[in-house]
């Protein structure tokens, strides 16, 4: 990711880890370093203060910590339910689905069954060592100290990756990009890497979790130009009746992420990015 901000931008933002409030839907702009990030406008703040109210009350009459509150299903029902009181009833929510737990967890297990199709995905191959991307860890590094400037490309790559697609988020089926390079080596990932992986990933899970792209790197004399597509996504790769049937419910990957909740696993609500300093 890069940091596009000046100096004088970055003196007016803060790291949106620390400062920003850590609510399941962001209540101000988030920006990722590309620009600068506008101040919170009163509806976002007022979003805020609601959700925040809501939360300290149900948080204590659940007996929870407010964030491990924010993170439930009942936290992205009260977001929404905020939403709602500061700008109209958009969204089908009722207060019910905050205050009632197990009525909200049963409605979102209702609604468990929406294909997520995530179109590009990436990580680098073991033996990539071009130094000059660890930047993104520098900027990661300015937004949240707990990660280390180090050396280290784990984070970037096989392990990590089938922990965030597959595990943390509600991916049913992901698309693994890579980024061709003129240098040797410095690819993320080779047409034959990313089958390997698609392999590797459909043998264990036992159903096709993961489809892969091809590069094409033209000459730089070429005439190729880009193809622009706008078909959804599914009908693009074929997926409409994997989508409807669904055989991925009961595979590998989501019995370890079944075990993976079961044991506590959660997603966090930080963002890592800029926001505009108060």
């Amino acid at each position: 990711m890069s940091t596009w901000l000046s100096k004088s931008e970055r003196a007016r933002t803060d790291p949106a880890h620390r400062v920003a409030f850590e609510s399941p839907i962001p209540t101000q702009i988030v920006s990722n370093g590309e620009y600068n990030p506008p101040p919170q406008t009163a509806q976002q703040g007022q979003v805020e203060a609601a959700l925040a109210a809501a939360a300290d009350v149900e948080a204590k009459r659940q007996g929870v910590e407010r964030r491990q509150f924010l993170r439930s299903a009942a936290g992205m029902a009260a977001a929404f339910a905020a939403m709602n009181q500061v700008y109209g009833p958009i969204f089908r929510v009722g207060k019910a689905e905050a205050a009632d737990p197990d009525f909200c967890t049963a409605r979102a297990e209702r609604l468990a069954g929406q294909f997520i199709f995530d179109v590009q995905t990436h990580f680098l191959h073991d033996d990539f060592d071009f130094k000059r991307m660890l930047f993104t860890r520098r900027v990661a590094h300015s937004w949240c100290s707990s990660v280390p400037v180090s050396n280290d490309f784990a984070l970037y790559q096989f392990e990590n990756y089938l922990q965030e697609v597959f595990l943390d988020s509600d991916t049913d089926i992901a698309l693994l990009s890579g980024a061709p390079s003129e240098t040797p080596g410095r690819e993320a990932l080779s047409n034959a890497a990313m089958a390997r992986a698609r392999a590797l990933i459909n043998a264990h899970a036992g159903s096709k979790r993961l489809f892969s792209h091809a590069m094409i790197q033209p000459r730089p004399d070429s005439p190729v130009k880009n193809a622009i597509f706008g078909l959804n996504a599914a009908r693009l790769y074929g997926l409409e009746d994997v989508a409807k049937r669904r055989p991925f419910d009961a595979d590998a990957v989501s019995a370890i992420k079944a075990d993976y909740k079961a044991g506590g696993g959660m997603r966090s609500n930080l963002r890592y990015g800029f926001v505009h300093r108060a």
